[in-house]
This record gives C-alpha cells, structure tokens and sequence, in this order.
C-alpha cells in the first residue's frame, strides 16, 4: 500500500512524517523514545568480520568516529566539488554520494516504521528558500538515487504553513502570517495570506527569503569564545588526541557548544554548566557558558541585523506591511534563543508577537515534516474549496542538443513569466515534431539533461506540422499560466502578421 512521507532534510537532523487517514503522524525514527528526529550523519562503519556497514542517525553519532562520518551533508551539497576521503572505503565519497546513502538509510527506517516496501514510499522533500539551485538539484537527485519516488520539492517555510492545524481549520477568517523558520544552516521566511470564505480557503505565499546562516554558525562563534575562554584547558585536552589535526577533539568541543546553548534555550538561568570526559585524555572537564557571554556572540554575529535585514527584504516584496501581520510562527531549534525571540517582538511589537509568552514544544520540532506531507496529501486529494498558490523556484527550458537550455525563471513573486523562442521549423522536424520541456534547479544553463545536477523532463509537446504554412519557422511561447500549469503557445509569422496555431499545457506537478 502506498504511503505518502515528508521528509524535513535538516543540516544537522532529519524530520519525517506521513500522512495517515486524514491526519499527520510523526515517524520517530530515533532509537531514543522521546526523540522524533535523527542527527543528519552517515557513517561508512567495518565490522569485525571486516564487512563495511553504512549507519545513519544515532547509531553513526554512537561511533564517534569522524573520520569515517560525513555530518552537514546538506551545506556540502551547495559546494561545486565537495568530497572527503574516508579510510574504511579507501576512497573518496562526494556530498551528492553521502546524501543518497543518508537517503537510502532513511528508507530502509521507513519502510521499517511503516511496513512497507521502497517501491511503495512517495515522499515530499522540503529545502531552504535560500538553497542554491544545485543543491535543490542535488538533495532532488539522492532521494532519486535512493530509490525514493519524489512528487514534490516545497520550501521549509511553505511546508510549515501546513502544520497550523488551527489556521487551517477556522472558518470565515482572515490571517496573514508570517513563518520564521530559524535552522541549522539557515533563517526561512514566508509571508502567507489565508483566507477563508465561501468558495473555501485560498492560501498564497506572498513572498519568501532565506539567508545561509544558522545555528552551525552561531555554534562556530561560540566555540571561539570557549576556545578563548579555556585556551590552556583545550590545549592540554587536544595534547591526548592522537586522531588527524585532533578530529575527536574538535568534534567533542562541537558537540559541547550545542548541549550549552540547547540548555540555555530551555533554562531560565543565567549560566549553565557541562562536565565531560574527552577522547584520550580520561579526565573530567568542566565548561560553563552564561547568558552574557552568548547574547555577545550574537550580537558580535551581527543576529539583529541580518533578521531585520531579511524581514525588510521580505516585506519589499509585496504590498503588505509588518503592521498586517496577524500572526507570526517560529520553527527551528535556532528560534528557541531567547535573544532571537526578543528580536521578533522588537521588530513587529508585543501585541504580534510576545516573547515572553513564547512555549518550545518538543513535538513541533518535526512540524515542517508534518507540514510537508499534509501539503502533499492536499495537492493529491484536490479538493474543490482549497486552492494553493507557491512554488519552489526553478527554471523551465529546452533541450539543446544533450544540454538543458534555460528560456524561462520562476521564482516567486517576481519570476519571469512569459518567454517567446524562435524555433526553427528546421530543427523543429529533428526533433521529429515535439518540443520537449524540462525542468531545472541549476542556477546556470547548460547542465547535462539527465545528468546528476541536470534537468529533468516533465513534458512534451507535439506540433501538428500540416496547420503551418510558413516553413521558416514558428514561435513557441511559454508562459506560466498559474504555479501548477505550464502553457504552451505555437505561432506563426504571416503576412497578416503573427498567428496563434495551436495551444498545449503541461503540469508542472508532474515529476517535481
């Protein structure tokens, strides 16, 4: 039986969810009970046997083994050449590599939790708004590889607009909402209208924008400062890590940054504080961090500007103000800081947003998966009183030769939406008669048609050639009709001047 998943593919942990009768269940995939996500990290493992066995999620972390792990694999995957040598394969393993063994891991877990073969898992994957479109190409192409069958890539911030069951569900109201989705590796943001009425609801992203910064670089800032703060204590602790450039050490120190700034989040404390024992060293270490300290290393990050730098870009993009905002929701382990929350309440005032009156919930943690699959579930059903205006930004061209060439952008709100290309009537018969329109997450042109960051096909189109008279050659014109539909239009130039001879649309859900 088929079971439609949400896959959240966090830089540092992955969420999933699946759809269950009418209703989202969360997949806790973790060995941990009280857990509902697993660290994003792959380890390449040997047994004692010698075997090699790949191990995602907890049991990799267990291993602390980070020369054979690859962590962070989703900001790898924005690098043009990115690979690491790993000693249990005697080779070198790129990004895109890691990332389909992450998804192939993740599928077996799946398949486990919802007893069900590979072939049956039809999943939605959520990315940043600010992902480059190679590495929306890239996460695209391991789910493929992994054998996952991939009907929709959303952005996170979209996705989590899904999880607002009582937004969702209220009747003959109004909410423009704004979602702040502070992550691992990013900040999202989404401005959404829903509006309920008659004909029933109609939720358009009105504009959206990202930032690659998150809370592995407020967890970098901070370890400069505890490396700092205890400099002779770190010296000696890295004396008895024999590892390559001490990578025990630093991934332990990393490890220690994250537990003190989580504790903070959750404590009302001015300080905490974290013993633990280092690889080699065999002595108890103490490490405190206080509140002072932490809201210095974000305000040194520069936090507040770049927050309200990318709310005023957000805001430039519509008609709409701050002051229409009716809700905001914040999604991400980064948005539970304190100072960020404050920052919220500066920029929109208490009467939006009050940080005083902000509750973490451990469940909503994988609200952007759940989000997902419901989105997902929604566009499948589609219902009549529903109506759903976003779209991941991609671009829309034509084979040329074995390359993608780009003519049209979607990027919303301000994508291109309409493009004329001359199509040699010529050319047009080698293609015996059908203009084949592909889809592509690449920023650039010329990627290989198929390839492993290429585009991927989602249509043709088929030129009746006795409706044509003129036989130097016809207009095709695309234009973006809607976020779903894709219209082709086939002219002619006579004498009379130009002349629509036929129409073809094609679904942009088809495959992506």
């Amino acid at each position: 039986m088929e079971k439609i998943v949400g896959i959240d593919f966090g830089a540092c942990n992955i969420k999933t969810a699946h759809w269950r009768g009418k209703g989202t269940h969360v997949v806790r995939l973790s060995q941990n009970v009280d857990q509902n996500y697993i660290p994003n990290l792959v380890l390449y493992d040997l047994t004692r046997s010698g075997a090699l066995e790949t191990k995602i999620g907890d049991p990799a972390k267990a291993e602390q083994d980070p020369e054979n792990s690859i962590e962070h694999v989703k900001r790898k995957l924005e690098l043009p050449e990115w690979s690491k040598p790993i000693p249990n394969l005697q080779r070198e393993v790129s990004a895109s590599e890691a990332a389909a063994d992450i998804f192939r891991g993740l599928s077996e877990k799946l398949q486990s939790k919802l007893s069900c073969q590979a072939e049956e898992l039809h999943a939605v994957i959520t990315v940043p708004v600010c992902s480059s479109g190679l590495q929306r190409s890239r996460i695209y192409q391991a789910a493929l590889a992994a054998g996952l069958a991939v009907e929709a890539v959303i952005t996170e911030p979209f996705a989590a607009v899904f999880s607002l069951s009582d937004v969702l569900e209220a009747e003959d109201s109004e909410e423009t909402v704004l979602i702040f989705d502070f992550g691992g590796s990013t900040l999202d943001l989404s401005l959404v209208r829903l509006e309920h009425d008659d004909d029933g609801l109609r939720i358009e992203e009105m504009a959206a924008a990202g930032l690659p910064y998150g809370g592995i670089d407020i967890d970098a800032a901070v370890l400069k400062l505890l490396e700092n703060k205890y400099a002779s204590v770190i010296a000696e602790i890295k004396s008895h890590d024999k590892t390559l450039e001490q990578k025990h050490t630093s991934k332990e120190l990393r490890d220690l940054v994250t537990v003190l700034k989580e504790k903070l989040c959750e404590d009302d404390n001015d300080s905490v504080e974290r013993s633990c024992t280092f690889y080699g060293s065999g002595e108890l270490r103490e490490f405190e961090l206080t509140r002072q300290e932490m809201e210095e290393v974000l305000r040194r990050e520069q936090v507040r500007e770049k927050v309200f730098g990318l709310l005023d870009e957000l805001f430039a993009q519509t008609y709409l103000n701050k002051s229409e905002v009716t809700l905001v929701k914040t999604f991400g382990g980064t948005s539970r800081i304190k100072y960020v929350l404050d920052l919220l309440t500066e920029y929109f005032g208490a009467d939006i947003f009050d940080s005083d009156d902000y509750e973490w919930e451990d469940e909503t943690i994988a609200d952007v998966a759940a989000g997902a699959v419901r989105y997902l579930a929604v566009r499948r059903e589609q219902p009549d009183d529903i109506e759903i205006i976003s779209q991941v930004p991609f671009s829309l061209g034509l084979a040329q030769g074995k390359l993608f060439k780009k003519y049209l952008d979607f990027a919303p709100p301000y994508g291109q939406r309409t493009k004329r290309i001359p199509l040699p009537w010529a050319e047009l018969a080698q293609r015996e008669n059908k203009v084949s329109v592909y889809q592509c997450f690449a920023d650039s042109e010329g990627v290989e048609i198929g390839g492993d960051d290429g585009a991927v096909y989602i249509g043709s189109a088929a030129v009746t050639p006795s409706l044509y008279k003129a036989e130097d050659g016809i207009l095709l014109q695309m234009e973006l009709a809607d976020s779903n539909t894709l219209r082709l239009i086939f002219s002619e130039m006579g004498e009379s001047g130009l002349k629509e001879i036929e129409t073809q649309i094609i679904n942009l859900n088809a495959n992506v």
